[in-house]
């Protein structure tokens, strides 16, 4: 993955996995909401596409490689 550190240390995500996970998400979501249209209610529709587009964005960040602590020795106190 194509990672950058801010200058706080911080990881970004890759953008370009991010928008092609999204774009994905919206294709999928839109034709099971066409299928599910007339059988299930529209608000239970746009609620199921809610819950299950966070839950996958959480695991998509979740797997987002971070990068490593960087240690220093602990200075002993005489």
């Amino acid at each position: 993955m194509d990672m950058e550190i801010d200058d706080d240390g911080v990881a970004s995500s890759d953008w370009g996995s991010s928008i092609r996970l999204a774009a994905l998400f919206s294709m999928v979501a839109a034709t099971a909401a066409m299928i599910l249209m007339g059988h299930v209610p529209e608000t239970t529709i746009i609620m199921t596409i809610i819950a299950i587009g966070t839950v996958v964005s959480w695991l998509h960040l979740e797997d987002t490689p971070k990068p490593a602590l960087v240690r220093y020795p602990r200075r002993h106190h005489r």
